[in-house]
């Protein structure tokens, strides 16, 4: 990200909660997010912040996005692996809820602490 969009992390200093994620899945480059439709980054916004960044937030991005010091050469080019980390990551998301979900039905209802 530091390459690529440095301002990002201003915007959004913990990048691993869910509006982050979804805006970087959406839009992985300053680039991308300029080019989306409004109605495209307002939606994603919207729906990952559940209504509570929306106009705003979006001001910032695109201030953010067309002031960025990332360079455009990196931008193109790290592209796809910031693409592929994002995948990694939520591939990596979906095993852990299977491991834990694995692990409560083996250890199964106790007598002191039943399942609800």
């Amino acid at each position: 990200m530091p390459v690529v969009f440095p301002e990002f992390e201003a915007l959004f200093p913990q990048v691993m909660k869910k509006t982050p994620l979804a805006l970087l899945r959406a839009f992985p480059t300053p680039e991308d997010l300029l080019r989306a439709s409004r109605a495209r980054v307002l939606r994603v916004l919207h729906t990952a912040s559940r209504g509570h960044l929306v106009a705003a937030t979006y001001a910032q991005l695109l201030d953010a996005a067309r002031a960025t010091l990332g360079l455009p050469g990196a931008q193109h080019r790290l592209r796809q692996e910031l693409t592929l980390t994002l995948e990694r990551l939520a591939l990596f998301e979906q095993q852990m809820r299977a491991l834990e979900g694995s692990m409560v039905e083996a250890l199964g209802p106790s007598p002191r602490h039943p399942v609800s």
